[in-house]
Parts: structure tokens; C-alpha cells; sequence
């Protein structure tokens, strides 16, 4: 089935250079980029790595309060975009990814199969959130427990992306879910299947992200601190309950997660913090504050 991946990205280019070897390896056709105004070389990292197999929209918006989005961002206008592109292009198959994120050792070793079982059941795959600098560890606490997660879609069993909708609504343009409504039975895909999330595996990292988003939130959005309390539930305190990750799902693959580090520099997630945060929402993450 000829299978399209759908990613969003906006100045990911560090990441890209460690990710993308292992994408390139994907058994698929097209690698369908959204780039949202980038202002590093996000474009160049794509084109080196993937070629003509790669599509990439850009967006040319300007600034924002947000960093990492362009003034006028709207996920599900670039979710649409992308998944129109794959019906005109005649895809069977779409796979939202993320950019820090990774297919399992399993699922391409036995691809067509997985391919097939997703066009009977919209199957909800277990997201493995790997910690502790090495895809060997997994975070098992409350919240990371059930885990699962749709991330490959029948484009002959599934609707559009909800435009009116995001134009309705603040948050649908900013928050919108990875894919679309599909009229399939929901099952679950056996845990020896599933994605691997990459961005836990530095903790620093992930402190600094999740802090960031709480402080910048409260600042530009003036959010409730009961409302923001998910960042605090997310990150557990760092209490991740680690266990090994299933060797199916990693095969002997081994990941750099020193390039968070180079990103939290180009980020500058610590000055923002530091310049905006306060004693009530700096309830989190203060060990990893120089």
C-alpha cells in the first residue's frame, strides 16, 4: 500500500540530523513535511537527507509570542494540507509522526502486515516514552501506563481535519489531535508493536520544555495555575518508574541524546524561564536551572 508520513515541523534541524537516518530506512513513498516558518536550515536538513522522497510546505509568517510557531499557526490547517496532498498524490496510508519521534524495530519488520490490520481496526499503538538517556528504559508512572495512541490512518476509512472548527476556535488552531475521526473498530495493537517518543530521554530537556510551556502559558495566555498543573502531572517530579523497553520495539539501535543539549541552547528555554517565571509556577525542574 503506498503509504505516506505527515510531520510538522518549525526550526527542528539539530533533531532532524539525528532522526532522519532512521526515517530514511522507512519503507514509504513520501515523507510529507509542514514547515512553519523556519529560520534555520530545517528545509536543507530535509532535502540533504531525504531527496526527492521528501514534500515539504513552508510557511513564511513571521514571529510570534511563541517561538516555535508562526504568527498565523494553525495545526489543522497544516494537518489538512498535508493529508489533501496525500489523497491527490493517491495514498492509501498515512502515518502522523512527530519529529521526535521513531517507528519500532517491529512494525517495520513486519510493515504490510501492520499496514493491513490498520485498514480493518483503527489500531491504537503503545507510545514509548524513553527515558534516561538510552532507548533501553521506558517511563511506566500513572500517567505513562495504557499508553496508546493512534498514529496510523486508512485515508480511504477517515475524514477530513475539522477546519471550521480551528477557525471557530483559539485552541483547535493550536491544539489539534494527530489525526483525523476514523470509522474503524478501535483495537489495540500488541505491546511488542508501537512508537517511541524521544523527547523524555534528556531529562534536563524535558524539564526545561515542560517548564518553559508552563511559565510562557501563564505569561501570554494569563492560564488558570490549576489549569497549568499539567505540566507538574507530566513530569511526575521525575519519578519515571523506568522499565525495559521490549527489545522488539528497539531492536540494538542506540540514540544521541546529547543533541538536546544543543538544542535547549538554541531554544534558550532556561532565559525565558529565569527572565518570566515566578515562585508559582516554577513549582518544578529547579535542579536543572544553572
Amino acid at each position: 500500500m503506498k503509504t505516506f508520513i505527515n510531520t510538522q515541523v518549525k526550526n527542528e534541524a539539530l533533531l532532524l540530523e539525528k532522526v532522519l537516518p532512521f526515517w530514511k530506512e522507512y519503507p514509504v513513498e513520501k515523507f510529507v513535511f509542514y514547515n512553519d516558518g523556519s529560520t534555520d536550515n530545517t528545509h536543507e536538513v530535509i532535502m540533504d537527507l531525504l531527496g526527492s522522497r521528501a514534500k515539504v510546505f513552508n510557511t513564511e509568517n513571521g514571529p510570534s509570542n511563541e517561538p516555535h510557531m508562526s504568527a498565523s499557526y494553525n495545526e489543522a490547517l497544516m494537518r489538512h494540507t498535508m493529508m489533501t496532498y496525500n489523497r491527490e498524490q493517491k495514498a492509501d496510508m498515512m502515518i502522523a509522526l512527530d519529529a521526535d519521534e521513531l517507528i519500532s524495530y517491529s512494525i517495520l519488520n513486519n510493515f504490510d502486515e501492520v499496514l493491513e490490520a490498520c485498514t480493518k481496526n483503527n489500531l491504537q499503538f503503545f507510545w514509548y516514552n524513553v527515558v534516561g538517556e538510552t532507548l533501553k528504559k521506558t517511563r511506566q508512572d500513572p500517567l505513562y501506563v495504557g499508553n496508546y495512541r493512534c498514529f496510523i490512518v486508512s485515508l480511504n476509512h477517515c475524514d477530513d481535519f475539522d477546519l471550521n472548527l480551528s477557525q471557530q476556535n483559539n485552541k483547535s488552531m493550536h491544539q489539534t489531535p494527530r489525526t483525523p475521526n476514523i470509522h474503524l473498530p478501535k483495537g489495540h495493537a500488541d505491546l511488542n508493536f508501537g512508537f517511541i517518543h524521544l523527547q523524555a530521554i534528556n531529562t534536563r530537556f524535558f524539564a526545561l520544555k515542560q517548564l518553559f510551556y508552563k511559565v510562557f502559558e501563564r505569561k501570554v495566555y494569563g492560564q488558570p495555575l490549576a489549569n497549568l498543573m499539567v505540566y507538574d502531572q507530566v513530569c511526575n517530579n521525575f519519578n519515571f518508574n523506568p522499565v525495559d523497553t521490549p527489545p522488539p520495539i528497539i531492536n540494538d539501535w542506540e540514540f544521541d541524546a546529547s543533541v538536546f543539549d544543543k538544542i535547549l541552547e538554541e531554544r534558550k528555554y532556561e532565559e525565558y524561564i529565569k527572565k518570566y517565571g515566578t515562585d508559582e509556577t516554577i513549582t518544578f525542574g529547579k535542579q536543572f536551572l544553572s
